[in-house]
């Protein structure tokens, strides 16, 4: 515990850099890794996290798209990125629609439309987010299209909300997820 609590002193020190610890994994203990990495997420550049992204967890990615909305030290990923990023993290649902949300703030409805389309292909539970973003840019046809497609028990929220819009009733997405 002395060593593990030395190493991350120095690393809070800038004794040592993240990148050295994470460059030399196999020499240091797993927890170390892991919060050389979370250190590395603060300052690093996409490119940069890309090519340690084997270290990156649920946890994790929201810090890193907390950066991306960010307006110091911010960053940006193309939608490849994104996507490479999130697909194979093992999201739930709920973590899916809160990426969708965070991504909502700066980023084109479009490419978000593209991101969740091509995530929830390979990844159902990313389907909730994917209707999420369809009706938070009002893409209405889209999400009911989806609907349709879906059995009666999948995304009830997602069809009252759809009841109420064409009841001509207007809430906020937001309050169904």
């Amino acid at each position: 515990p002395f060593v593990i609590q030395n190493i991350k002193n120095r690393l809070k020190s800038k004794e040592i850099s993240p990148e050295e610890i994470l460059k030399n994994s196999r020499n240091y203990d797993e927890s170390i890794v892991k919060y050389a990495f979370e250190e590395y997420i603060k300052i690093a550049k996409c490119d940069d996290i890309l090519k340690y992204k084997n270290y990156i967890d649920s946890k994790n990615i929201f810090d890193i798209l907390q950066r991306v909305n960010d307006d110091e030290n911010a960053i940006e990923f193309s939608n490849e990125e994104y996507i490479d990023l999130l697909q194979d993290l093992g999201l739930t649902k709920d973590e899916y629609i809160k990426v969708a949300k965070k991504l909502s703030k700066n980023m084109v409805p479009d490419s978000r439309l593209k991101i969740f389309e091509k995530l929830s292909e390979k990844d159902e539970n990313a389907t909730p987010a994917y209707l999420y973003t369809a009706f938070d840019v009002e893409m209405i046809e889209l999400a009911k299209e989806i609907l349709d497609a879906s059995s009666q028990d999948e995304y009830k929220n997602f069809k009252a909300f759809l009841a109420l819009r064409e009841c001509g009733k207007n809430f906020s997405i937001d309050l169904f997820v």
